[in-house]
C-alpha cells in the first residue's frame, strides 16, 4: 500500500481502515475454500500478513492502466487482454499464445 499511495494511485477519498476490513474479510472467506476453482494464499514477512496470492483456472489477472511495464510482462508471459474497465486491464494466460509470433 505504501507504493501505491506514493505513486499518487489512491483516490483523495480513498478510506484505508474500510479497504482493511474488506481485505481481511475477502481472505478469511478465500482462504477457507470460499472459490472452489482456485486457492487463495496469504504472504506473510516477518511474521506479518502483507498480502495474498490467489491462483485459479483459468488464471486471470488485472493490471491498471498506469503499469505499463507490468502489462508488457504479462504479455510477454503469454497472457492475452480480455477485456477493461476504467481502472484496469483484464488478461487471461493462453499456454498456446506467442505474442512475438516465434512460432
Amino acid at each position: 500500500m505504501r507504493a501505491t499511495r506514493a505513486q499518487g494511485r489512491w483516490p483523495a477519498d480513498f478510506d484505508e481502515a474500510e479497504f482493511r476490513r474488506h481485505y481481511v474479510s475477502w481472505t478469511e472467506t478465500h482462504v477457507r475454500g470460499g472459490d472452489p476453482d482456485s486457492t487463495t494464499s496469504v504472504i506473510e514477512l516477518a511474521g506479518e500478513a502483507v498480502g495474498r496470492l490467489r491462483i485459479g483456472l483459468p488464471l486471470e489477472l488485472s493490471v491498471e492502466h498506469d503499469n505499463p511495464r507490468a502489462r508488457t510482462l504479462y504479455e510477454h508471459l503469454s497472457f492475452l487482454k480480455i477485456g477493461e474497465d476504467a481502472n484496469e486491464a483484464r488478461f487471461r494466460w493462453q499456454p498456446d499464445y506467442d505474442p512475438l509470433n516465434r512460432g
